[in-house]
């Protein structure tokens, strides 16, 4: 299953692909956990400032107050930049292009179908125009030299080889850390709304017995900074990418253990397992596809009520 030695300029091109759409990725990613971040500080201090600007009459009052208002507006203009342009939808095609391009390395460097073919090469640099074509609302950026062959597999390639690197070391070191990421920030937002809920209960209720009574307008803020926070893990979605993650995981734990049971002689068995969990990976990528989608749908305004109703598909 290797190919002849050598450098393979076909390899190295989908490869680039890869690292291209990778990178494109990382960036859209970064650029909406940052606003997205920024959305979150921001209305809350917007909340706080208008607290304070109550309880702190004369300049300060005054100071706290402007910020509020500042906070708040740049708040609405950070969120705004998470949804223009459908910067989520761009990552997650991106992030699914990388997958593709990869895939293709690998199935062309072992001659996994659709390769084994003279015209290899062909049908490469079809799917990479293909998909340039069709993401080309997606600005592509491009690595730099050092970074564009960066792990790249070597034309002396083997079955062991691609349980080593693409089944056993994406389960260990890419998808089970990265679930246990996603947890760990899923768990420390909900310890965060559930101190923020019993501040407010308490401060409630201090509020209501009268002689504490000037403690209740901080109910307000607590539950303005509540809602935010819940509102910040819901859009962020830790929950399905933990769960998305973890069972990536697993799936490829036990590839790995069924890889490393079939004879090393037995070509035409390795070529359909790395077929199936070529088509495994590329399965999550399009339930973040579907998952988008049905958010999307989920989200969409309710269409306004008409005098005369129409029948027909709902776009």
């Amino acid at each position: 299953m290797k190919r002849s030695a050598g450098p393979d300029a076909t390899l190295h091109f989908i490869w680039s692909q890869y690292r291209s759409w990778a990178d494109t990725a990382v960036h859209l990613k970064k650029e909406i956990s940052l606003w997205r971040f920024a959305a979150l500080v921001l209305t809350i201090t917007g909340a706080l400032a208008a607290i304070l600007s109550q309880e702190f009459p004369g300049p300060y009052g005054k100071l706290a107050g402007w910020i509020s208002a500042a906070a708040v507006g740049i708040a609405g203009y950070a969120g705004s930049k998470i949804l223009s342009g459908g910067k989520e939808k761009k990552w997650i095609q991106a992030r699914a292009a990388a997958q593709q391009c990869k895939s293709h390395a690998y199935r062309y460097l072992l001659k996994v179908s659709p390769y084994g073919n003279p015209e290899d090469d062909v049908l490469i640099f079809k799917t990479a125009e293909d998909l340039i074509r069709s993401l080309s609302s997606i600005p592509q950026l491009l690595p730099s030299k050092d970074q564009e062959l960066k792990g790249v597999p070597s034309e002396e390639y083997s079955f062991d080889d691609y349980l080593r690197d693409r089944i056993k070391s994406q389960a260990y070191d890419y998808y089970s850390p990265k679930a246990a990421q996603y947890a760990k920030w899923l768990r420390y937002a909900t310890w965060a709304g559930v101190g923020l809920s019993v501040t407010g209960f308490v401060l409630g209720s201090l509020g209501a017995s009268g002689q504490y009574a000037h403690l209740s307008v901080w109910v307000a803020f607590i539950s303005t900074a509540t809602a935010s926070i819940t509102s910040f893990v819901a859009a962020s979605r830790y929950q399905y990418l933990s769960m998305s993650y973890q069972v990536m995981a697993n799936q490829l734990m036990v590839l790995w253990s069924k890889g490393s049971r079939i004879q090393k002689h037995d070509l035409e068995k390795q070529r359909q397992f790395i077929s199936n969990c070529e088509e495994i990976l590329a399965a999550e990528g399009e339930g973040w596809v579907t998952e988008m989608t049905r958010r999307e749908q989920t989200e969409a305004p309710e269409p306004e009520e008409k005098a005369v109703s129409h029948s027909g598909t709902v776009l």
